[in-house]
């Protein structure tokens, strides 16, 4: 009876390719959905971390200024920023609705935030963010908000 064919083990670098190129291709998606929350995410991180650059590219060049509106988004950020030593946002409940076969994005999304002014003050605020986004190659960027950041709040 003859012998079963053995196979030689895998090398350790082919492993570590296979491993490598596993770990790529999960970080590399074209789900909307996913796209959405990294992007939503990413802006909590930035709030959390008081990083105006980091939040200012996650809106979509296509902007759309309330009216009135004279500001740069870069510009009223950096004030807002300046303003705080610590932004806390929770948000939870978050409603995706995608639309024009997932280049726009609505996003409804509960939040509870706590804002340390450096005065000493604490804002403490919740309610629902209105997000409107829209893609941009592997992110969505924020095309318009029913009042982003304040929702009343005049600080």
């Amino acid at each position: 009876m003859p012998r079963p064919a053995r196979f030689p083990a895998p090398s350790r670098a082919l492993v570590a390719t296979l491993v490598l190129l596993a770990l790529f291709t999960a970080g590399c998606t074209s789900d909307p959905e996913i796209l959405v929350n990294r992007t939503l995410d990413a802006r909590e991180e930035a709030m959390a971390k008081l990083d105006v650059d980091k939040y200012v590219s996650l809106f979509h060049p296509d902007y759309q200024y309330a009216e009135g509106e004279t500001e740069t988004v870069a510009s009223a950020t950096r004030k807002r920023f300046a303003k705080y030593t610590t932004i806390i946002l929770r948000t939870t409940d978050r409603r995706i609705i995608l639309e024009h076969n997932g280049k726009i994005a609505r996003v409804i999304q509960d939040y509870e935030m706590q804002a340390h002014l450096k005065n000493g003050k604490v804002l403490k605020l919740s309610g629902q963010d209105h997000f409107l986004l829209k893609r941009k190659s592997n992110l969505f960027g924020l095309l318009g908000t029913e009042y982003l950041f304040y929702q009343g709040v005049g600080v």
